[in-house]
């Protein structure tokens, strides 16, 4: 789903300005997976131009390795 989400432009290749880490408020969705994030964790990163995006943890894990994957080929 990562690849496919950078292949497309729906998540960005460029590395982060902050990325974060805390307890989820159930109300978001993954950027990834589009499954709402929940306990135990979740992941939210920022740009310098105001984006926003929130993953469960292994779905960000998946974005971070997919960038560098597309970044080499």
């Amino acid at each position: 789903m990562a690849r496919d989400r950078l292949r497309t432009g729906d998540l960005p290749r460029d590395p982060a300005e902050l990325t974060m880490a805390g307890i989820p408020d159930g109300t978001r969705g993954c950027d990834v997976c589009d499954e709402v994030i929940t306990r135990p964790i979740g992941i939210r990163v920022r740009y310098a131009d105001g984006r926003v995006l929130h993953f469960h943890g292994r779905c960000h894990d998946a974005w971070l390795i997919e960038r560098q994957v597309l970044e080499t080929s």
